[in-house]
């Protein structure tokens, strides 16, 4: 690899930075070094700046690093099955330094190497021949224009690999604590059976949600002592034990009713910023492309913020990347409707299931069909469990007459419900035409406008059963690239934020999906109803007409007295 100099007016400082880091042991000296990269800092919230290797060079060749295990964002808050009015304690423990407290194997050190230094500069930034001695691996003789390499042996923050390792480490030592691997919530794998008491994991920040105190109380007293018995430090002024509120992930999470939104700090802000790029009108994509981040973290806490993004994404990818430029108008809007919607940010975590299953599909032949099966809470609470999850889909329980079922790949899991069970609410003809994909996230906008007409099942999880992987993705992602969908996706989004609806879209195979027939004009009708021989109406006419007998004999009897 070619050797990445430093410029020559930050020489001196970049020594003293080495010797620093000789002395704390984050660096020993190679005569000769597989791997450099050179370094620079980065602003920390605090005033300070972080030391970042940079590792772009050497993580091209390596091979491509797995997902960190088990990370937790914004939107594993909302897997979270909380009841309303049921309360929770947070707790949080940050590991101090973390990085530097990761050990690389001493075979793989010459890899992470740094731009060079002599043995005279060394003495010169006020190391001893013999300290230099000491920091040196290796046999050879040294001189005062030898040339030596500063290499890593601690995981270096700008290597591809360095997050996986540190992630590992701190779900290891969670689990070490006696913490269900089960309960450390992530996107990428199944939810736990039981709420009383889950972990969210973040490189170094370890978030708990409990529901009782002793064992909250227990669980940190073993974590506590994971952490000392793995040497790993922690940063003490930032603990969160058992209180009622944490910030965490960038979040605000508390209690009472259970809610996440964006932290207090981090969206005054990122609002400050967003109404200085609107007055200027103005900005480099580089610096757009911060702000952007920011706000699509947010955005993971309600992924229906994405359909806003679509010009904005075009313009963070101009080069060259620093220039400043005006803004397009498509850029302007939807940074501002961005901004007027952030309150909306705020999620209620207590939303439940609606014990309804909700099943949707679109044919080009025909047009739309909404089919609804009412089902118990444990069964709406399995559907939503399963939303996202690579994989895993739904079949019905059989019934005489289904057509045949098709293997799929993945998990699949049987309902008890049949196709019988579910009645039509909607068989509808399309008045124009759209490729199937857009047809069925039509199907998928119209149960949405159906259910948001309803006020009772405002602020519920919607268990859906759909057909369209790419609608599922879509959805699921809260964007597409494409207009068409991008247009539906927008109009879902409105309807979700109105209603406090937390859609949980699953996958259904077509051949057992009971909104196929509707979609098809095939109603499922409900058993015809005895008819009465006399209905209420002839029952009235009948007690009305025995009434005006009476009275009629009545009258003769007065006329008669007279």
């Amino acid at each position: 690899m070619p050797v990445e100099n430093v410029k020559a007016d930050q020489r001196d400082e970049y020594v003293r930075l080495v010797v620093r880091e000789l002395k704390c042991g984050k660096l020993r000296l190679v005569s000769k070094a597989h791997g450099l990269g050179g370094v620079f800092g980065v602003a920390k919230a605090n005033g300070r700046q972080r030391k970042i290797w940079n590792g772009s060079a050497l993580s091209g060749l390596a091979a491509e690093p797995p997902r960190p295990y088990r990370l937790a964002s914004p939107s594993s808050f909302l897997d979270v099955e909380i009841q309303p009015g049921e309360r929770l304690f947070f707790s949080k423990r940050d590991a101090s330094t973390f990085f530097d407290s990761l050990r690389v194997p001493e075979q793989l050190r010459t890899w992470f190497g740094q731009p060079p230094v002599t043995v005279e500069e060394l003495l010169d930034a006020g190391l001893s021949f013999e300290h230099i001695l000491d920091y040196k691996d290796g046999e050879d003789s040294l001189a005062l224009n030898s040339v030596l390499f500063p290499v890593h042996t601690v995981w270096p923050m700008g290597f591809s690999w360095s997050s996986a390792v540190a992630q590992n480490t701190t779900v290891a030592t969670c689990v070490a604590a006696g913490i269900d691997e089960g309960a450390i919530i992530s996107p990428d794998y199944p939810l736990p059976s039981s709420y009383d008491e889950v972990c969210f994991v973040a490189t170094d920040d370890t978030i708990l949600m409990h529901k009782t105190l002793g064992q909250g109380s227990d669980t940190l007293s073993k974590l506590d002592k994971a952490f000392d018995e793995r040497g790993i430090i922690r940063n003490t002024s930032k603990d969160v034990t058992l209180q009622e509120s944490v910030t965490a992930l960038g979040c605000d999470l508390s209690n009472d009713p259970a809610t996440a939104e964006p932290s207090l700090d981090k969206i005054l802000r990122t609002v400050a910023r967003t109404l200085d790029v609107l007055h200027r009108g103005k900005a480099s994509p580089r610096a757009l492309h911060s702000l952007l981040g920011v706000w699509e973290w947010f955005s993971l806490l309600q992924r229906t913020f994405f359909s806003i993004f679509d010009d904005v994404y075009s313009f963070v990818r101009r080069v060259p990347e620093h220039c400043v430029e005006q803004l397009p108008d498509n850029v302007m809007n939807e940074l501002l409707v961005t901004l007027l919607l952030a309150p909306l940010l705020a999620v209620s975590l207590d939303r439940e299931p609606l014990h309804m299953l909700v099943a949707t599909d679109a044919a080009p032949e025909h047009g739309f069909g909404i089919s609804t099966c009412s089902c118990d809470a444990k069964t709406a609470m399995e559907v939503c469990r399963l939303a996202e999850r690579r994989g895993d889909y739904v079949r019905l329980a059989a019934a005489p007459g289904d057509p045949t079922e098709v293997a799929r790949l993945g998990s699949p899991h049987r309902l008890p419900q049949t196709q019988l069970d579910f009645k039509t609410v909607m068989s509808a003809k399309a008045k124009w035409t759209a490729h199937s994909g857009v047809l069925e996230a039509h199907a998928y906008l119209l149960a949405l406008r159906w259910l948001a007409r309803q006020p009772k099942k405002h602020h519920r999880k919607i268990p859906f059963l759909i057909d369209a992987k790419a609608v599922i993705g879509a959805a699921a992602k809260g964007r597409s690239s494409a207009r068409a969908l991008r247009t539906i996706l927008r109009a879902a989004a409105s309807l979700c934020l109105a209603s406090d609806l937390l859609p949980r879209l699953v996958y259904i195979p077509s051949e057992s999906n009971p909104a196929d027939k509707p979609s098809r004009g095939l109603r499922n009708r409900p058993s015809r109803r005895p008819v009465r021989k006399s209905g209420g109406k002839t029952r009235a006419r009948q007690s009305l007409l025995r009434s005006l007998d009476r009275l009629v004999e009545a009258e003769n009897i007065i006329k008669r007295w007279m």
